[in-house]
């Protein structure tokens, strides 16, 4: 068994509509998910850590409709620790796709 270190989901934008952030190949444990607004605008943040075969939708929301204030840097403890089998997946939705950065880093196991 062989543990990577990886960066699931490189800085990036958080679109405003449903967007499939990171599928898993491996068994993946999520070390660190943070969403920082770079903006003066009050957008929010949906997270959805979806099992293989499923669809985003309510029984798979972590988080709902996150504020994160101007400025803010966010860690999610709510989603630190969660792990993803293979064909799992990271789905985001904010209130509008200027404003927020996303980066999530984790272990993979193969």
């Amino acid at each position: 068994m062989t543990v990577n270190l990886n960066v699931l989901v490189p800085p990036k934008i958080v679109d405003s509509v449903t967007e499939l952030q990171f599928t898993a190949k491996y068994p993946t444990i999520i070390d660190k998910f943070t969403v920082a607004n770079f903006d003066v605008l009050l957008p929010s943040i949906t997270v959805y850590l979806v099992s293989a075969g499923t669809a985003s939708g309510n029984t798979n929301t972590i988080v709902k409709s996150r504020l994160i204030q101007p400025g803010e840097t966010y860690s999610f403890p709510e989603i630190i620790g969660h792990y993803l089998l293979p064909g799992d997946a990271i789905w985001t939705k904010a209130s509008n796709n200027t404003s927020l950065s996303l980066r999530v880093s984790g272990r993979e196991i193969s």
